[in-house]
């Protein structure tokens, strides 16, 4: 579900809004507002892709505990630090993996002339009608042979 389309437009964001506010106005500390926003983050997220809820949900204990760790005052300056350091490069390596893999690996494929695959990011194959895909350089999908049966979605499932 994309922010542009008529299911997130009139489904899932007035239901979102509707439910935030039922429940601010209901309790003015919010904790259940607060779980109905987390809440339906996650099933955004999930209906894009299922398998990365468990990702997320990962993620989200261990930025849990870290933060438990840096509010701890009782530890010194230097752990926390360090704690800090820990949980932002575990983050930042999540997301440049996430988001780059793919895309770094289809340059070194294309430079390299390589037939490496990344099943993470696949965004190009995904969208059949980009400009790129018409483009003789992308015009065969990674790993595919011309005149093969592959189709641009299967060689990144």
């Amino acid at each position: 579900m994309l922010f542009n389309t008529y299911i997130f437009l009139f489904a899932f964001l007035p239901v979102t809004l509707i439910g935030y506010f039922v429940l601010t106005a209901r309790d003015r500390t919010r904790p259940a507002a607060i779980a109905w926003l987390v809440l339906t983050s996650l099933f955004y997220y999930g209906y894009w892709e299922p398998r990365y809820l468990v990702l997320m949900g990962i993620s989200i204990i261990l930025n849990y505990c870290f933060g438990l760790l840096l509010g701890d005052e009782s530890r010194p300056v230097v752990h926390r630090r360090a704690v800090l350091a820990l949980g932002t490069g575990i983050n930042l390596a999540l997301l440049g993996y996430y988001k780059y893999a793919g895309f770094a690996v289809d340059t070194f494929n294309t430079v390299l002339g390589l037939e490496f695959r990344c099943r993470t990011s696949c965004s190009r194959w995904r969208f059949p009608s980009s400009p790129f895909n018409r483009s003789p350089i992308w015009s065969t999908p990674t790993g595919a042979r011309r005149g093969s049966t592959a189709s641009p979605t299967t060689a990144c499932s």
